[in-house]
């Protein structure tokens, strides 16, 4: 958490300086009402009245300085969750196509959301009450002694006192903090699982499963959430009662001093708020800096749960392979899901430019083919390259660059067109038009309105054979030369995927390897082999 607090150094000094003013103002505010008292034991009526007036004088600009502090205080908070998420979708950018997948989307939501919003209540606020607390502290201690040196050893020894209780739960704290963070994160998981089956749960009329299975769910998620509570409760308890003791036991020795004549009545008053000051501060701070404590665990699970790829120090070139050998060859070719074989001693031969069909029983291993042949799974024994260079020591990236992979479902953004294409990089209105043209886009518009229509929440609002198109636009774009359909057309009716294919298949400069339990006869003729996996490939 400090690492990220580090990055924004200057402006937490800042909200900090506005912090210790305003205790200024409080501390400031207690030598007040002393001062008033006096004057009024004096029977000094008009100095009782300017006392006073200062006194609202000072309340008015605490007031200003609170607002101010929260204002910048929150505007600092959004900025350290932006840093933290920022860093989180790095890490994951940096993962490898198997460790990312070994989660489920909702937990990473869940490190986005939930457990930032734990990080903002368990580290950045209770850290910030803390800043706040010392420095009262610090300054009411300050103003005690200048009333009597024996006020402030007794208020060390309370503060003394006061300070082991975090040490007493920081470790359970920790521990009850990352249970509910993994528990968040599992009912995120279990309410996708049950949502997502809400289509076979009403083929068999049993949607009453599905809030039946979310309420279980969610329960267990109750009982982890009131552990900590709990926890937190107690914490709290015992801080507030330390705190009520001590600030009484200070109220009593100060009066044993008024009455001793060390110190003047109305320094009663001014014990009491200072007390107040100091003990409120030191009753929370156990359970605050429990807190900040608490949410350490979910940094460290964000550093360890997240593996970075191996970097690749050198990036290949094709300049010298590009024009000789078969763009994509497999000698031996085995993959395995743990101990389940998926298919063995597999030998293929994808020539450039070339255009094959790939047919097979489903479970065959079709999909998981070209998933190697992008570059996704690399955990593969045997030896498979693109132009003469093996693909496990390939970056993925790097791949991409050369590669287009076409899944059943076309992914879209919920934007525009153009960012749809572009994804951030920046083309000319040229290279969009010929790019959409050259994956049969159908434009009935000027062009520039076609780019700015937004496609709805994943593309929703456009058919499913422009959401095809859109996808294969965005890599010739890029120009990428050869793409891996894995049944990118089985999502579409006959007629569209007839033309979305014949439209591939007809670009001679293309090399296209298309995975199809639907093949057309129409299209027979445009394949340079149709193969069967996985006997075809022996």
């Amino acid at each position: 958490m400090f690492e990220i607090l580090k990055q924004r150094k200057s402006k937490l000094i800042g909200v900090s300086l506005l912090m210790i003013i305003g205790q200024i103002c409080h501390v400031y505010a207690a030598t007040i009402n002393a001062e008033a008292l006096n004057q009024l034991i004096a029977l000094r009526w008009e100095a009782f009245l300017l006392q006073e007036v200062y006194l609202m004088l000072v309340w008015c600009s605490l007031i200003f300085f609170n607002w101010l502090t929260k204002l910048y205080q929150m505007k600092l908070i959004q900025e350290l969750n932006t840093i933290i998420r920022k860093n989180i979708s790095q890490q994951l950018a940096a993962t490898d196509y198997q460790s990312y997948h070994q989660r489920s989307v909702n937990t990473y939501l869940s490190w986005l959301n939930n457990d930032i919003h734990s990080i903002n209540k368990q580290g950045f606020e209770p850290l910030f009450q803390i800043i706040k607390g010392i420095s009262g502290t610090i300054l009411a201690v300050i103003m005690l002694f200048r009333y009597h040196w024996s006020l402030v050893v007794v208020t060390f020894i309370s503060v003394a006192c006061m300070l082991t209780i975090p040490k007493l739960f920081g470790r359970k704290m920790q521990e009850v903090s990352l249970k509910t963070s993994q528990q968040n994160e599992q009912f995120l998981k279990d309410s996708e699982t049950i949502l997502n089956g809400f289509d076979v749960f009403y083929s068999l009329s049993l949607l009453r499963e599905i809030p039946r299975r979310i309420v279980q769910s969610s329960l267990l998620l109750k009982q982890v959430i009131l552990k900590q509570t709990h926890l937190e409760a107690a914490v709290g308890a015992i801080g507030f009662t330390g705190n009520i003791f001590f600030q009484i036991a200070l109220t009593i020795f100060t009066g044993y001093l008024a009455i001793k004549g060390f110190v003047s009545i109305g320094t009663i008053e001014a014990t009491g708020a200072l007390t107040g000051i100091i003990f409120t501060t030191l009753g929370e701070l156990s359970s605050q800096l429990a807190f900040v404590h608490g949410c350490q665990p979910i940094f460290q699970k964000f550093r360890e749960t997240i593996p970075k790829s191996a970097t690749i120090s050198t990036t290949p070139t094709l300049a010298h392979t590009a024009k000789n050998g078969p763009a994509l060859a497999a000698n031996h070719l085995s993959y395995a899901y743990g101990q389940h074989p998926i298919f063995q001693d597999i030998q293929l031969c994808f020539e450039k430019n070339g255009k094959y069909l790939i047919t097979g029983e489903s479970g065959s291993g079709k999909s998981t083919l070209l998933k190697i042949l992008m570059g996704f799974l690399r955990n593969y024994t045997g030896s498979i390259t693109f132009y003469g260079q093996e693909i496990r020591d390939l970056p993925t990236h790097y791949l991409a660059q050369h590669i287009l992979f076409l899944p059943q479902e076309a992914y879209l953004l919920s934007t525009t067109i153009q960012e749809n294409l572009c994804l951030g990089q920046d083309f000319s209105e040229k290279e969009l038009k010929a790019a959409c043209l050259q994956a049969g886009l159908t434009i009935h518009e000027p062009f520039e309105d076609f780019l700015h229509r937004e496609v709805g929440d994943r593309g929703q609002s456009l058919s499913g054979g422009q959401r095809q198109r859109i996808a294969l636009a965005r890599g010739l774009l890029r120009g990428q030369k050869i793409i891996l359909i894995d049944e990118g057309t089985s999502a579409v009716d006959k007629e569209t995927a007839i033309a979305i294919e014949r439209e591939l298949l007809q670009q001679p400069g293309l090399t296209i390897i298309m995975i199809s339990h639907t093949s057309h006869p129409e299209l027979a003729h445009y394949f340079t082999k149709e193969l069967v996996f996985p006997d075809g490939f022996r």
